[in-house]
């Protein structure tokens, strides 16, 4: 039983000195020319409303890498974005989705801090006048 009880604690300490957030799409596309707003954490489903998506932080961190799994190709008339929101407002912790490019992984690095309290969220912008490519799984450290 001790065994098991230092081992549940030392697995909480790895995973927050670690400060992996992530989830997945299931391969959700984004409509035409439409913006749509995803939950950071577990399986989401994509929202036109990103109150319904956003978490609030309960301790400060920071984040610097984002990466997400691109299924499919984007359509070639235009990008797909894909932007680490805070407070409602775009981060620089982003990356965006090349028409040329499909089926593959993309990843951004740009380091924001954030403050107990912070509202966070992803936001996934479709550019193209057709149905985005698709985003699976996704992590940001």
């Amino acid at each position: 039983m001790l065994k098991r009880i230092i081992f549940v604690i030392l697995f909480v300490c790895v995973s927050i000195q670690a400060r992996i957030i992530g989830g997945n799409l299931e391969g959700q596309t984004v409509p035409a020319n439409t913006t749509k707003y995803a939950c950071i954490l577990g399986v989401s489903q994509l929202s036109d409303n990103e109150s319904l998506r956003e978490i609030i932080l309960s301790e400060s961190l920071s984040l610097d890498i984002l990466s997400a799994k691109v299924i499919g190709y984007q359509p070639p008339d235009n990008y797909l974005f894909v932007i680490v929101r805070k407070n409602g407002e775009d981060t620089s912790l982003a990356f965006y989705v090349d028409p040329s490019d499909g089926n593959y992984t993309t990843s951004a690095s740009s380091e924001i801090t954030f403050s107990s309290g912070d509202r966070v969220s992803l936001k996934i912008e479709n550019y193209s006048n057709s149905v985005s490519a698709g985003i699976g799984a996704f992590s940001i450290k």
